[in-house]
Formats: C-alpha cells, structure tokens, sequence
C-alpha cells in the first residue's frame, strides 16, 4: 500500500492555506450562490441533475428547481386527457440562463394552448446532454412518461460529446461535481474555477463551430457528422420501440445566421431525416429573418425573445404536419 509521508501531507495542507489566504486578500470569495450537482450512479452513459433539489445559474442569479427525475421544471404528474411532448435536448433546449417561464419547454406549451391544443410540455433536457443522452433517457423513462410525441433538439456543438468515452464522460461530470462543492467552500478553488471557465476551448468556442460549418469535410467535421445521424437512428429506434412518434429540432449557431454558406451539416441532417422517414425541421432559414443578436446569448444559447420564435416556429410546423392532436399519426 502506498504510504506518503506525514511531511508531505503537511506541505500540501500549509500550500493550500496560503493560497487560500492569497485568494482571498486578492478579493476573490467562495460561490456564493447553490450550484449544480449531477447523478451519474451506475447509469451508463446517462446523468441527471440531482434529484430534488434546486441551484442558481450564474449571471443574473436564475432559480432552477428539479424534480424527482432529476429535470428542470415541477413535477410530472399522472397523463391526464392532454397530449404530452418530452422534449429531449441540452443546455439550449434547458433555458441556460432563462427563467423557467421563459424557456422553450414553457413557451412551447403556452404556444400549442393558444393554437387551441392542450398539450403539456416535459422538459427533457439537461447541460451537456447529446443524442446518446436523449436515447438513453428515453429507453429508460418512455414508457412511463407515455409520451405522445418525442421531440429532440440537435445542436451541433454537442458532436465533441458522441465522440467521448463513458470514461471520459464521467469524469468530467464527476469533476463538475467537486468544483462545485469546493467552490462554495474555497474562495482559491472558486478563483481558479472563473479562470478555467474562461480559457479557450475548441470544442466549445466559435473556433470549432466554425470549423464544422466552414469546412464540412474536416476530418474533425466528417467524424461528428457520421457519429450524429447514427445516434440519431438508435433514438428512433428506440421511440419506434415504445410506438412514440420521433421528431428532429435542427437548431443553428448565431454566425449561420449571417454567414451564407455555413447550413452544410443542416442539409446533411435533414437528408437523413428524409431518408430514414423522420419529421425534421430546419430553424436556421427562419431565424435568419431576426437579428441575430435578439436571437442568440452567445453562439448557442437562446435569448428570452429567441425562445419565443424558436417555440413559435415549431408549435406551427407541429400544427401543420398534424404531429400532434387528436389527428396524430402513429410511430411510423
């Protein structure tokens, strides 16, 4: 058994403390807000947020509240007669930085009432999430949420995701776990947290978006674009399995809707869509109508007002092609 010795011990103690104490006379403080846990459990692939519990999102401070299936929102009750959409997605189908009533689950339900459709909406979605998490989540709670419709968001920045290990998966969310427990409790830990926050990732900064939409065939490009339609066909499988109907939300980045030339991997997926019989609808030509800077937080996250005509566009197409209703047809 490795033995480390009581004076090392004692040197990483004492290191810690002063920079602990060099932290804090620097003016950095511990997080002073509840920050998020996930569950990750012996579930595979597959995590949550912790049951039952609710944290703060950073910026303006918003409330999330989690019910007993580790999702944003209230509790799902019993189905009544109302037709019920989960929604399957990631951080920008979440609300990442929206109030709840404000984020497209919500708005999408208050848009399907007003058209006169009572149907409610479970927001099925969760930072970090990609098509294998939605399948996942699915297989594993589909038959009891009894959903009448699937609907999954496809982001193209979660393609770094399908190409991770389990391993590496867990421990990154294992990670995410530790700093933000320590963070609350270290004004140090926090201070290198906001610094790690803010370094230059090229998966998850404009650099790789672009690249995906710049230079379609990339190796990195052609990777994640096989990887996706894949995963997207095990999701359908997996609704056809529970006689869900399956439909596809391609959502853009905030430069496609300035930059001509940049839909390839939106083209390549709705041609999948066609191919494998799949109802999809492509947001980027209607969202280029808005000024992106009223759409769009960053490159990815939707505003309150890009919630709202992201919800309004696909209550209309859900109205058009009679994917819900009474009408509805059934898993094909």
């Amino acid at each position: 058994m490795l033995r480390i010795p009581a004076i090392v011990i004692a040197s990483l103690v004492l290191s810690f403390a002063a920079g602990e104490g060099i932290a804090r006379l620097a003016g950095h403080t511990t997080a002073q807000r509840t920050a998020p846990r996930f569950s990750w459990a012996d579930r595979g692939e597959l995590y949550t947020m912790e049951p039952n519990r609710q944290w703060v999102m950073p910026g303006d401070l918003k409330l999330v509240r989690v019910n007993s299936l580790g999702l944003r929102g209230p509790e799902i009750s019993s189905k009544l007669d109302w037709q019920r959409i989960l929604l399957l997605g990631d951080s920008v189908a979440f609300g990442y930085d929206v109030v709840e009533k404000k984020a497209l689950p919500v708005r999408l339900q208050r848009s399907l009432l007003q058209r006169g459709l009572p149907v409610e909406v479970v927001n099925a979605a969760i930072p970090g999430w990609c098509a294998r998490q939605h399948r996942l989540f699915l297989a594993e709670n589909g038959a009891a949420l009894e959903p009448n419709l699937v609907l999954a968001t496809v982001v193209l920045n979660d393609i770094p995701e399908l190409l991770s290990g389990q391993a590496e998966l867990g421990a990154s969310i294992r990670l995410a776990n530790v700093l933000n427990w320590s963070a609350q409790r270290s004004a140090l830990v926090t201070a290198a947290k906001n610094a790690l926050a803010g370094t230059e990732n090229p998966f998850a900064r404009a650099t790789y978006l672009r690249k995906l939409t710049l230079a379609p065939d990339s190796k990195l490009a052609r990777e994640g674009m096989a990887a996706e339609p894949a995963e997207l066909q095990d999701l359908a499988k997996t609704a056809q399995a529970l006689s869900v109907p399956l439909g596809l939300v391609i959502l853009p980045f905030k430069f496609q809707l300035t930059t001509l030339n940049t839909d390839a991997p939106q083209r390549e997926l709705m041609e999948f869509a066609r191919e494998h019989g799949i109802p999809a609808i492509d947001l980027l030509p209607s969202l280029r109508e808005h000024d992106a800077d009223e759409i769009f937080l960053d490159q990815v996250h939707l505003s309150e007002f890009g919630n709202e005509i992201v919800a309004a566009q696909i209550s209309q197409w859900l109205v058009e092609h009679t994917m819900i209703g009474p009408e509805a047809p059934p898993a094909g």
